[in-house]
């Protein structure tokens, strides 16, 4: 379903940001068309391997990818794509992932000996 296939980048990019405004995405979809247009996939990939989303082990899976960033980083992620100049801002604590959210308590309080 990428943009490969007769959709252009925008149009597809536009499709995922639509998938990110319903109150249930389905994550499923988002993954597929993700790893339907490469430069977007590399794009997830390369951010979700940073220092600030990076497991123990980088990942090679958009699923994966996807899961670490948080749907609002991969959205900001999708603008930024498509529009080079998109401005990033960092976001509070509360806005990332709730997995993320966790880890960085986690890391706090055990720096604090807690």
């Amino acid at each position: 379903m990428g943009a490969g296939h007769g959709e252009t980048v925008s149009d597809l990019a536009a499709e995922l940001v639509r998938e990110f405004s319903v109150p249930e995405p389905d994550l499923d979809r988002i993954v597929q068309m993700i790893d339907g247009e490469s430069g977007l996939a590399t794009e997830i990939l390369r951010r979700s391997n940073t220092v600030a989303f990076a497991g123990r082990t980088p990942t090679l899976d958009v699923f994966e990818a996807v899961t670490r960033l948080g749907m609002l980083e991969v959205r900001d992620a999708i603008l930024a794509f498509i529009d080079p100049f998109h401005a990033w801002s960092p976001r509070p604590v509360t806005d990332l992932s709730a997995i993320r959210e966790l880890f960085l308590k986690f890391r706090t309080f055990r720096r604090a000996g807690v």
